[in-house]
């Protein structure tokens, strides 16, 4: 599904974010080998706040991901 996602994404965009609680080791586990990188961390990400007080935002930029599909010329 997160593949999925990330087809669309690319299609439209040459950026990808997303934001994940700091105790959600399994999304933040997976999302770096697609290509995401941490920005920053805080207690309220664009208004979200989170379970344990921490979120962390990540974005990916589509001639960085490893996907396993090629990159996309912008």
């Amino acid at each position: 599904m997160t593949l999925t996602r990330l087809e669309w994404i690319w299609r439209q965009a040459g950026q990808a974010f997303y934001i994940a609680n700091l105790r959600n080791t399994a999304s933040r586990d997976l999302h770096p080998a697609l290509g995401f990188t941490e920005l920053t961390r805080a207690a309220t990400l664009h208004g979200l706040q989170f379970d344990g007080g921490v979120g962390v935002l990540f974005r990916a930029s589509r001639s960085e991901a490893s996907t396993g599909m090629p990159a996309l010329s912008a």
